[in-house]
Protein backbone atom coordinates (compact mmCIF):
# COMPACT_ATOMS: atom_id res chain seq x y z
CA UNK A 1 0.00 0.00 0.00
CA UNK A 2 1.45 3.37 -0.99
CA UNK A 3 0.32 6.93 -0.34
CA UNK A 4 -1.76 7.06 -3.53
CA UNK A 5 -3.71 3.95 -2.55
CA UNK A 6 -4.47 5.09 1.00
CA UNK A 7 -8.00 6.20 1.66
CA UNK A 8 -7.84 7.17 5.31
CA UNK A 9 -10.95 8.86 6.62
CA UNK A 10 -10.83 11.80 9.00
CA UNK A 11 -10.84 10.50 12.54
CA UNK A 12 -9.79 11.97 15.89
CA UNK A 13 -9.59 10.21 19.23
CA UNK A 14 -8.56 11.47 22.64
CA UNK A 15 -6.46 8.74 24.22
CA UNK A 16 -5.47 10.40 27.51
CA UNK A 17 -7.32 12.76 29.83
CA UNK A 18 -5.50 13.91 32.94
CA UNK A 19 -7.03 16.30 35.47
CA UNK A 20 -5.47 17.96 38.51
CA UNK A 21 -7.42 19.66 41.24
CA UNK A 22 -10.62 19.09 39.28
CA UNK A 23 -9.35 21.00 36.24
CA UNK A 24 -8.02 19.77 32.88
CA UNK A 25 -4.27 19.23 33.06
CA UNK A 26 -3.48 17.36 29.84
CA UNK A 27 -5.25 15.87 26.86
CA UNK A 28 -3.43 13.73 24.30
CA UNK A 29 -4.64 11.91 21.24
CA UNK A 30 -4.39 11.10 17.57
CA UNK A 31 -5.92 12.65 14.46
CA UNK A 32 -5.91 10.93 11.08
CA UNK A 33 -6.82 13.00 8.04
CA UNK A 34 -6.39 12.94 4.27
CA UNK A 35 -2.96 14.60 4.51
CA UNK A 36 -1.55 12.26 7.14
CA UNK A 37 -1.40 11.75 10.88
CA UNK A 38 -1.01 13.98 13.91
CA UNK A 39 -0.33 13.06 17.52
CA UNK A 40 -1.28 15.95 19.74
CA UNK A 41 -0.97 16.99 23.34
CA UNK A 42 -2.54 19.97 25.10
CA UNK A 43 -1.13 21.00 28.47
CA UNK A 44 -3.60 23.29 30.21
CA UNK A 45 -1.51 23.92 33.32
CA UNK A 46 2.05 23.88 32.08
CA UNK A 47 3.74 23.27 35.42
CA UNK A 48 6.83 21.62 34.00
CA UNK A 49 8.05 24.94 32.56
CA UNK A 50 6.53 27.22 35.21
CA UNK A 51 4.13 28.69 32.68
CA UNK A 52 0.46 29.46 32.84
CA UNK A 53 -1.84 28.88 29.90
CA UNK A 54 -2.23 26.27 27.22
CA UNK A 55 0.69 24.66 25.43
CA UNK A 56 -0.01 22.62 22.31
CA UNK A 57 2.41 20.07 20.87
CA UNK A 58 1.84 18.25 17.58
CA UNK A 59 3.85 15.49 15.97
CA UNK A 60 2.84 15.60 12.31
CA UNK A 61 3.42 12.73 9.86
CA UNK A 62 2.97 13.30 6.11
CA UNK A 63 0.73 11.03 4.05
CA UNK A 64 3.78 9.28 2.56
CA UNK A 65 5.20 8.54 6.01
CA UNK A 66 1.75 7.64 7.33
CA UNK A 67 1.55 5.00 4.57
CA UNK A 68 4.95 3.71 5.68
CA UNK A 69 3.75 3.61 9.31
CA UNK A 70 0.60 1.73 8.26
CA UNK A 71 2.73 -0.88 6.48
CA UNK A 72 4.91 -1.37 9.57
CA UNK A 73 1.83 -1.65 11.79
CA UNK A 74 -0.10 -3.77 9.25
CA UNK A 75 -3.23 -1.57 9.24
CA UNK A 76 -5.38 -0.12 6.46
CA UNK A 77 -8.05 2.03 8.12
CA UNK A 78 -8.00 5.13 10.30
CA UNK A 79 -9.60 3.42 13.29
CA UNK A 80 -7.28 0.44 13.01
CA UNK A 81 -4.31 2.81 12.86
CA UNK A 82 -5.41 4.63 16.02
CA UNK A 83 -6.08 1.36 17.86
CA UNK A 84 -2.70 -0.03 16.85
CA UNK A 85 -0.88 3.15 17.86
CA UNK A 86 -2.46 2.91 21.30
CA UNK A 87 -1.73 -0.82 21.54
CA UNK A 88 1.88 -0.57 20.35
CA UNK A 89 2.96 2.63 22.07
CA UNK A 90 0.52 3.46 24.83
CA UNK A 91 -0.79 0.33 26.44
CA UNK A 92 -0.49 0.76 30.21
CA UNK A 93 1.74 3.83 29.99
CA UNK A 94 1.05 7.53 30.44
CA UNK A 95 0.69 10.11 27.70
CA UNK A 96 4.36 11.20 27.84
CA UNK A 97 5.60 7.62 27.38
CA UNK A 98 3.07 7.06 24.57
CA UNK A 99 4.55 9.94 22.58
CA UNK A 100 8.16 8.96 23.39
CA UNK A 101 7.48 5.35 22.31
CA UNK A 102 5.97 6.63 19.05
CA UNK A 103 8.97 8.88 18.38
CA UNK A 104 11.46 6.05 19.05
CA UNK A 105 9.59 3.71 16.71
CA UNK A 106 9.54 6.34 13.95
CA UNK A 107 13.25 7.07 14.36
CA UNK A 108 14.10 3.36 14.28
CA UNK A 109 11.97 2.66 11.19
CA UNK A 110 12.71 5.82 9.19
CA UNK A 111 9.22 7.29 9.54
CA UNK A 112 9.73 11.04 9.40
CA UNK A 113 7.65 13.45 11.48
CA UNK A 114 7.75 17.11 12.42
CA UNK A 115 7.22 18.55 15.88
CA UNK A 116 5.38 21.85 16.39
CA UNK A 117 4.89 23.61 19.73
CA UNK A 118 2.64 26.60 20.41
CA UNK A 119 2.67 28.55 23.69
Amino acid sequence: MDAEQMMLKDCTRTLYKVDKDGKPFCRAGVSVYMEGLSLWRYDFQEYERNRDGVVERRYVVSIVNTAKLCRFLNVESSLDLIRELKRQFGYRVGYADFIENFKKFCDTHGVKFECHIWY
